[in-house]
């Protein structure tokens, strides 16, 4: 897994939106 951290904060937005199970899914 990519680090949203170097990632711009509007991208972390973007993933989280886009994506907001994936953090339970998956260890992030």
């Amino acid at each position: 897994m990519k680090k949203i951290s170097k990632k711009p904060p509007h991208l972390t937005i973007i993933i989280s939106t886009q994506k907001p199970t994936y953090h339970g899914d998956c260890c992030f």
